[in-house]
């Protein structure tokens, strides 16, 4: 019998449908506003529509709109279901099991289709709607952008136990919202609560207002309870107010819980494209009663893929859905998170009874474009797809704080900026910044091979030479994603104002570790989209990195595959080069600091003139153009004394030259033309790390291509080297060494 009410409660089950995307939105929260009452019109009959009426209060061109959607005193069991257009979806936003009762639920409806919204009633009822703010186009924006609550939702309020007192009848308590539970003190403008009354002494409603807003208590509902003992929850999307919090007040006496799921960013955030919205048609993702019609087990779980069509995979970082229990087989509750890891302690839905049928949308982070719902009782659940969030905060599983771990991911540089952790050249865990990508389409079998740029002096050393800075994808990315790389793209330790420190310009241990945890945290970012297959590509100062992620991967990274490193024209033995004629001017000072910061006991004042000394922080503000004329005017030159004649900075230097270990294949290029602008660096030079290398076992082809330093960049070169990648990739991997001319 339970199982046929059931069928009565929900829109039938369907096929999964084409999610018709809105154009990307921003939130604009609005201070509650009552559009809808029809207690004092007479009840809408069943199978008939009510309209919404939202011109004037809507801006035109909205791409959806955020209503609080109330059935009160229903006479039979039954569904309703809001929407815009002249097709009404298959799908349900509130649920009605008892008679005379009085259920509510957040409800998001697209306008991609028509700005016309009504709704729809299985049953005779009334109906209250009041409307909670909209969605505007918006490619980028300050305001109004998604952030989740890492890794889910946080407690922020539970009257059992904080102050220990229910809400009484025409009580009004304030909750601060700003500085707590992974809510920042500033820059947010609204917040995503779930809202639960516990265990209620009377019926009646609870409201969330924003403090100091314009929506006097009593004028909206958001929580509403029919009987003694219910425990009912609700989403509430609201503005907060100027203090930082909100308000609660109500009619009703009960516990009260409060649950941070995320909040909106205000005017004075950064702009961008992570964090905006993505209104859906109403699109079914899972449905029990289908398939086998077996119920979700008590303590089990319900696997959900939000990866339909009108969703990218790649960009979506949390899903906003109505999620309803029927059918249950007790009381209990269902709490959405990502689906790894142990669930968190909060709840989305309650249910309060045997054969309970009730409903409430929730803001569910995702991992990649799935996540989960766990029910503490055996119960059918459905899902539907109201829309998603981009991508900002990664809000996966609990990650280990160590090397390769991400602290965040926005959408950025056409494709994600990632902070993570990696060893820094002091030892110590650092935060590092990097751009990461993958292919369009679908992935191979095992995912995409990852490719890890190294850049060169050109994005060094200053904050505002950072690869991180460009405003869109950068054109070394695009080669590599055309022939079927994932691409990270770090900024290197100390570089990008979100890396703190200096750079360790030619530290190789350091800028190795940095290159390989960037791959992890892709990888954590990524998935299953990407595999463990990892090659190495760096140019100058970067071909000399890529030499050491080839050479530390096996002891530091030993779950990546390094299949292949590509090496154009390096430093490839920085104490051979710092002990030459070169010993003057910006590079060497760089030289000279990388290994200083690697080496706390080293002393500047042992090989740098005062003036030098004096002069590092402009060196580390600046960029490549900004070096020259900063340190060769310093009479006598920056250097008074060559490192290279000192123990102690000889060893270190001797420290950074790659070639003392086992390493993936290398394919080591060189230009002819030692005469040009920026010469090709010495064969000679080139040779010695060669022979270093292949004496411990590593295969090192060396190729010359026609021109200087510069030469390397020529497409001759990527065509060559593509084409080596290619025998790596397909099981035909190099060996042997060869010498350079």
């Amino acid at each position: 019998m339970v199982a046929v009410i059931a069928a009565l409660l929900v829109a039938a089950p369907t096929t999964p449908a084409t999610a018709a995307p809105s154009a990307e939105s921003r939130f604009e929260s609005a201070d509650p506003v009552r559009v809808v009452d029809t207690r004092a019109t007479g009840k809408v009959q069943a199978g008939a529509t009510v309209g919404v009426p939202l011109a004037g209060r809507v801006p035109a061109g909205a791409t959806a709109v955020v209503l609080n959607l109330t059935v009160t005193d229903p006479e039979g069991f039954g569904y309703v279901t809001a929407y815009a257009g002249a097709t009404r979806p298959a799908t349900s936003n509130a649920n009605t099991d008892e008679l005379g009762e009085t259920a509510a639920n957040l409800v998001v409806v697209t306008l991609a289709n028509s700005s016309d919204v009504k709704v729809f009633a299985s049953v005779t009822t009334n109906l209250v709607v009041d409307l909670l703010g909209w969605f505007v186009p918006a490619a980028g924006s300050t305001a109004g952008r998604y952030r989740p609550v890492a890794p889910a939702t946080a407690r922020i309020l539970d009257t059992r136990s904080d102050p220990g007192q229910p809400i009484a009848l025409g009580d009004t308590r304030k909750v601060a919202i700003r500085g707590r539970a992974g809510v920042p003190s500033t820059g947010v403008r609204a917040v995503a609560l779930n809202v639960t009354v516990v265990d209620a002494a009377s019926p009646g409603w609870l409201q969330v207002i924003a403090t100091g807003g314009t929506t006097p208590i009593g004028a909206s509902s958001n929580v509403n309870v029919t009987r003694a003992g219910q425990t009912v929850a609700n989403l509430v999307m609201v503005p907060v107010g100027a203090d930082g919090s909100v308000t609660l007040g109500g009619s009703l006496v009960g516990h009260v819980l409060v649950d941070v799921a995320g909040w909106f960013t205000d005017a004075t955030a950064a702009s961008g494209n992570d964090g905006l919205f993505i209104a859906v048609d109403p699109t079914r993702l899972a449905d029990s009663r289908g398939g086998t019609g077996a119920p979700v087990a008590a303590s089990g779980l319900l696997a959900v893929n939000a990866g339909v069509a009108g969703v990218d995979v790649t960009r979506i970082g949390a899903a906003l859905a109505n999620l309803t229990v029927t059918g249950s087989a007790a009381a209990g509750y269902v709490t959405g998170y990502p689906g790894v890891g142990t669930p968190p302690d909060s709840s989305n839905i309650n249910a309060d009874k045997a054969g309970a049928t009730v409903a409430n949308a929730g803001i569910v982070a995702t991992t990649g474009a799935s996540f989960a719902l766990y029910t503490s009782m055996s119960t059918h659940l459905v899902v539907d797809l109201l829309g998603w969030f981009t991508k900002s905060l990664v809000v996966g599983p609990p990650l280990p704080d160590g090397p390769g771990s991400i602290i965040s991911s926005v959408q950025a540089s056409g494709g994600h900026r990632v902070l993570y952790r990696s060893v820094g050249a002091s030892g110590a865990l650092t935060q590092q910044v990097t751009l990461a990508y993958v292919p369009a389409g679908t992935p191979p079998p095992g995912g995409w091979p990852i490719m890890a740029l190294v850049h060169g002096p050109n994005y060094a050393m200053g904050d505002t030479c950072a690869v991180s800075n460009n405003p869109g994808r950068p054109n070394e990315v695009n080669p590599w994603l055309a022939a079927g790389y994932a691409v990270v793209f770090p900024d290197l330790e100390g570089i990008g104002v979100d890396s703190p420190g200096d750079h360790p310009y030619m530290h190789g241990p350091a800028n190795g570790r940095s290159m390989l945890d960037a791959v992890r945290a892709a990888r954590n970012l990524f998935g299953a989209t990407v595999s463990n297959q990892v090659f190495a590509w760096g140019f100058s100062s970067g071909a000399h990195t890529s030499l050491w992620v080839g050479e530390m991967a096996p002891e530091y990274a030993p779950e990546l595959d390094v299949r292949g490193v590509i090496s154009l024209d390096p430093v490839s033995v920085l104490s051979w080069q710092m002990g030459g004629s070169w010993q003057q001017g910006g590079f060497p000072v760089w030289w000279i600091q990388g290994q200083k910061l690697g080496n706390p006991g080293l002393e500047y004042a042992d090989v740098l003139r005062p003036a030098a000394i004096a002069l590092l922080p402009q060196l580390n503000a600046g960029c490549i153009d900004d070096i020259y004329p900063i340190f060769d005017s310093i009479p006598g030159g920056a250097i008074h004394t060559n490192p290279m004649t000192l123990p102690a900075w000889a060893a270190a230097f001797e420290a950074s030259d790659p070639g003392t270990r086992r390493s993936a294949p290398v394919f080591l290029a060189g230009g002819d033309d030692f005469t040009a602008s920026i010469p090709a660096f010495p064969h000679t030079q080139h040779q010695h790390y060669m022979d270093r290398a292949c004496a411990r076992g590593t295969s090192v082809i060396f190729r010359e291509f026609p021109g200087g330093h510069m030469g390397m960049l020529e497409p001759g070169v990527q065509t060559a080297a593509l084409a080596w990648l290619d025998a790596q990739r397909n099981g035909t991997p190099q060996t042997g060494c060869n010498t350079a001319p």
